[in-house]
């Protein structure tokens, strides 16, 4: 999903990391992130790596706060691609980096949740979205076809290990 010459957003999860090794490849790409850890790791690559700074809000190393929202709303990127605590089987997201992601959403062309089985929950408390803010779902797991009908412009990926 990510191309040659693509900014790209990669949000602070442990989740995002996954796609780390596949980017070593990648030619002119800009990856930006609230993610000290996954920062420092891409800059081991030919790439442009910008990390949006603020305060640490996960230790040790995600960053947080209005300083890193601020920051994320000078860039537009190509794609999005973020992990949440939890997400219900019906298409609603929740995320406690309400506006950081708020904004990354806003200011990206196309973005891509990534979840997995343990993140599912029955109702969440503040919802950031639902699926239909979305160009993709990626999942360990095929979504109901129920929540597939109701969000007919997303794709749903399915990438079992």
């Amino acid at each position: 999903l990510i191309q040659n010459g693509d900014t790209v957003f990669l949000d602070g999860s442990t989740t995002v990391q996954h796609i780390l090794p596949f980017l070593a490849e990648k030619k002119d790409l800009h990856v930006i992130t609230n993610n000290m850890h996954l920062a420092i790791a891409l800059g081991g690559f030919d790439m442009e790596v910008t990390c949006l700074g603020g305060r640490i809000s996960e230790r040790p190393y995600v960053l947080g706060g209005d300083e890193t929202v601020e920051n994320a709303q000078r860039y537009q990127a190509n794609k999005m691609f973020f992990s949440v605590g939890g997400v219900t089987l019906d298409g609603d997201i929740h995320s406690t980096y309400y506006l950081l992601y708020k904004t990354m959403l806003r200011n990206s062309d196309e973005a891509y949740f990534l979840t997995d089985k343990t993140k599912i929950a029955d109702r969440l408390d503040k919802k950031l979205c639902n699926f239909s803010a979305l160009s993709g779902v990626i999942a360990d797991f095929d979504f109901p076809e129920e929540t597939k009908a109701k969000y007919p412009q997303t794709r749903f990926i399915c990438a079992k290990e």
